[in-house]
Protein backbone atom coordinates (compact mmCIF):
# COMPACT_ATOMS: atom_id res chain seq x y z
CA UNK A 1 0.00 0.00 0.00
CA UNK A 2 2.86 2.32 0.78
CA UNK A 3 4.40 1.61 -2.62
CA UNK A 4 1.15 2.57 -4.38
CA UNK A 5 0.95 5.81 -2.38
CA UNK A 6 4.52 6.70 -3.39
CA UNK A 7 3.75 5.94 -7.03
CA UNK A 8 0.59 8.09 -6.89
CA UNK A 9 2.62 10.89 -5.33
CA UNK A 10 5.23 10.62 -8.10
CA UNK A 11 2.48 10.61 -10.74
CA UNK A 12 0.96 13.75 -9.19
CA UNK A 13 4.39 15.45 -9.12
CA UNK A 14 5.10 14.53 -12.74
CA UNK A 15 1.66 15.74 -13.85
CA UNK A 16 2.24 19.09 -12.12
CA UNK A 17 5.67 19.36 -13.73
CA UNK A 18 4.21 18.45 -17.14
CA UNK A 19 1.54 21.15 -16.77
CA UNK A 20 4.17 23.73 -15.83
CA UNK A 21 6.42 22.73 -18.74
CA UNK A 22 3.47 22.78 -21.13
CA UNK A 23 2.66 26.35 -20.07
CA UNK A 24 6.30 27.34 -20.59
CA UNK A 25 6.31 25.75 -24.05
CA UNK A 26 3.16 27.66 -24.95
CA UNK A 27 4.76 30.96 -23.87
CA UNK A 28 7.93 30.18 -25.80
CA UNK A 29 5.93 29.33 -28.92
CA UNK A 30 4.05 32.62 -28.64
CA UNK A 31 7.35 34.49 -28.23
CA UNK A 32 8.78 32.65 -31.24
CA UNK A 33 5.78 33.60 -33.36
CA UNK A 34 6.08 37.24 -32.32
CA UNK A 35 9.83 37.35 -32.98
CA UNK A 36 9.41 35.68 -36.37
CA UNK A 37 6.81 38.28 -37.32
CA UNK A 38 9.07 41.13 -36.21
CA UNK A 39 12.00 39.60 -38.09
CA UNK A 40 9.97 39.37 -41.30
CA UNK A 41 8.85 42.99 -40.92
CA UNK A 42 12.45 44.14 -40.42
CA UNK A 43 13.60 42.17 -43.45
CA UNK A 44 10.90 43.85 -45.52
CA UNK A 45 11.95 47.30 -44.27
CA UNK A 46 15.62 46.61 -45.05
CA UNK A 47 14.65 45.48 -48.54
CA UNK A 48 12.65 48.69 -49.09
CA UNK A 49 15.60 50.80 -47.86
CA UNK A 50 17.95 48.99 -50.24
CA UNK A 51 15.60 49.70 -53.14
CA UNK A 52 15.42 53.37 -52.16
CA UNK A 53 19.20 53.50 -52.00
CA UNK A 54 19.52 52.01 -55.50
CA UNK A 55 16.95 54.47 -56.83
CA UNK A 56 18.79 57.40 -55.22
CA UNK A 57 22.08 56.23 -56.72
CA UNK A 58 20.51 55.92 -60.18
CA UNK A 59 18.93 59.36 -59.87
CA UNK A 60 22.22 60.86 -58.74
CA UNK A 61 24.03 59.32 -61.73
CA UNK A 62 21.36 60.61 -64.11
CA UNK A 63 21.47 64.11 -62.63
CA UNK A 64 25.28 64.18 -62.76
CA UNK A 65 25.20 63.21 -66.44
CA UNK A 66 22.56 65.86 -67.13
CA UNK A 67 24.62 68.56 -65.40
CA UNK A 68 27.61 67.57 -67.51
CA UNK A 69 25.51 67.69 -70.69
CA UNK A 70 24.17 71.12 -69.76
CA UNK A 71 27.69 72.43 -69.11
CA UNK A 72 28.76 71.31 -72.56
CA UNK A 73 25.65 72.83 -74.15
CA UNK A 74 26.21 76.10 -72.32
CA UNK A 75 29.80 76.30 -73.52
CA UNK A 76 28.80 75.45 -77.08
CA UNK A 77 26.11 78.14 -77.04
CA UNK A 78 28.51 80.60 -75.47
CA UNK A 79 31.10 79.84 -78.14
CA UNK A 80 28.52 80.27 -80.91
CA UNK A 81 27.29 83.58 -79.48
CA UNK A 82 30.63 85.23 -78.70
CA UNK A 83 33.09 83.89 -81.24
CA UNK A 84 31.81 82.57 -84.55
CA UNK A 85 35.27 82.33 -86.08
CA UNK A 86 36.89 80.19 -83.35
CA UNK A 87 34.21 77.97 -81.73
CA UNK A 88 36.60 75.08 -81.22
CA UNK A 89 38.82 77.08 -78.84
CA UNK A 90 36.08 77.38 -76.20
CA UNK A 91 35.24 73.70 -76.56
CA UNK A 92 38.91 72.78 -76.18
CA UNK A 93 39.13 75.00 -73.10
CA UNK A 94 36.07 73.28 -71.63
CA UNK A 95 37.49 69.84 -72.35
CA UNK A 96 40.78 70.77 -70.67
CA UNK A 97 38.90 72.26 -67.72
CA UNK A 98 36.73 69.14 -67.47
CA UNK A 99 39.79 66.87 -67.55
CA UNK A 100 41.37 68.96 -64.81
CA UNK A 101 38.19 68.70 -62.65
CA UNK A 102 38.07 64.94 -63.10
CA UNK A 103 41.73 64.59 -62.19
CA UNK A 104 41.21 66.66 -59.05
CA UNK A 105 38.22 64.52 -58.09
CA UNK A 106 40.22 61.34 -58.68
CA UNK A 107 43.27 62.70 -56.87
CA UNK A 108 45.36 62.52 -60.04
CA UNK A 109 47.87 64.91 -61.50
CA UNK A 110 47.41 67.25 -64.43
CA UNK A 111 48.76 66.01 -67.77
CA UNK A 112 49.10 67.93 -71.01
CA UNK A 113 48.65 66.52 -74.55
Amino acid sequence: MRYIAELENKVQTLQTEATTLSAQVTLLQRDLTSLTSQNNELKFRVQAMEQQSHLRDALNDTLTAEVQRLKITRLELSADATNFSQPSINLQMFQLHHQHEQQEQNGGTTTHD
